[in-house]
């Protein structure tokens, strides 16, 4: 019998070799040469070349598993001038002219829907330093007109973002529609599949995080949204784009240089990246358990801006109806017709193109 002292030496030899060796390496653990840059993963390191091909193993494998886009398929690549939308392109650019026989055979469209804040010109630049460039076409948020004839920016600014995140991804669903596009290629990463499902529940739309964490979101069929970036974390966007020397074009407004607890999107971004350093698989468990809270009724009625599942056993959701029956209590709304009862949106969308 072994007393308790070889016991705990036996464990903590298990423990250097399974884990401490391989993070100690200084050399590549792919090629076996040059001196390792960056760690990827737990199962050691990796030089700047290796890393990059790492990246467009993963991003093809990621496409290839699931085993959806064709061969001559039409792609529309989102493009908002982020961190991720700009590695996917470069990823894309890389996977298609690939000289090898085992290149991605389809044409990839860039779209970007540029904001008041942004310069049409950077983008350009941006999207023209691939060559041979893909062709692209660059619409304009403020002029481009929607059924939903939104307001003006309000006092919430959580209700800002939402709208205007929404009302981009609608454009982007109408112009691939009536452009024949097969599917939509957005450059959601991990952390930011994680972000949104967190945001969705806040907001109430936690029955429809499912689609939105998995890898093909096909709530509607005639413009499905890819994430070939979703097994992809900051640290791997960030590297990349450092190693091949891409600048991302930063035109968020309303995102940028907010106080954390000014919208409930910053806030639980701030949450998740607090997390990372002691708890670093928060954010994959958030995403992996977001991808099993799927509906049931695949024919329920969705809300057309953020396309989320609206209730069709009672008039309108609960949550709307207490706030109506508060206004009207208040003053603040001098009447309740039946016109205002039908549900066209669901409860954020109706709040946040009411509001203002």
């Amino acid at each position: 019998m072994c007393d308790a002292y070889d016991c705990e030496q036996l464990s903590q030899t298990k423990s250097i070799d399974r884990r401490v060796t391989q993070f100690d390496d200084v050399i590549c653990k792919k090629c076996r040469v040059n001196t390792s840059t960056v760690k990827v993963h737990a199962q050691g390191s990796h030089c700047e070349t290796c890393f990059i091909a790492y990246c467009h193993h993963k991003f093809r494998s990621t496409i290839g598993r699931e085993n959806l886009v064709k061969y001559g398929d039409r792609i529309l690549a989102a493009f908002s001038g982020g961190p991720s939308s700009l590695a996917m392109l470069s990823l894309l650019h890389a996977a298609v002219n690939e000289k090898k026989k085992k290149k991605l055979s389809f044409s990839v469209h860039i779209i970007h829907i540029r904001s008041s804040g942004s310069c049409q010109s950077s983008v350009v630049d941006v999207i023209k330093s691939f060559e041979p460039t893909f062709p692209y076409t660059i619409l304009d948020f403020e002029k481009c007109s929607t059924e939903f004839h939104p307001k003006k920016s309000t006092n919430d600014l959580s209700a800002d973002i939402d709208r205007t995140h929404n009302q981009t991804m609608h454009l982007i669903r109408h112009y691939c529609k009536d452009n024949g596009f097969d599917w939509i290629m957005s450059g959601q990463s991990l952390f930011r599949s994680s972000v949104v499902s967190l945001t969705n529940v806040a907001l109430g739309r936690g029955a429809d995080i499912g689609p939105v964490s998995l890898f093909c979101d096909d709530r509607d069929h005639d413009a499905r949204i890819l994430h070939p970036l979703r097994e992809f974390t900051s640290k791997e966007v960030s590297f990349y784009n450092n190693y091949l020397n891409l600048t991302p074009v930063q035109f968020s407004p309303e995102e940028q240089g907010t106080y954390p607890r000014s919208s409930i999107q910053r806030l639980t971004e701030k949450f998740l990246l607090d997390l990372q350093p002691d708890f670093p698989s928060a954010v994959p468990n958030v995403r992996n358990s977001s991808e099993k809270v799927l509906s049931r009724n695949s024919a329920a009625r969705r809300c057309p801006m953020c396309l989320a599942t609206i209730r069709s056993d009672t008039c309108q959701p609960s949550a709307y109806s207490a706030s109506q029956f508060s206004d009207i209590c208040s003053g603040i709304s001098q009447e309740f017709t039946e016109e205002q009862s039908t549900v066209v949106f669901c409860t954020h969308c109706k709040y946040s193109l009411d509001s203002g």
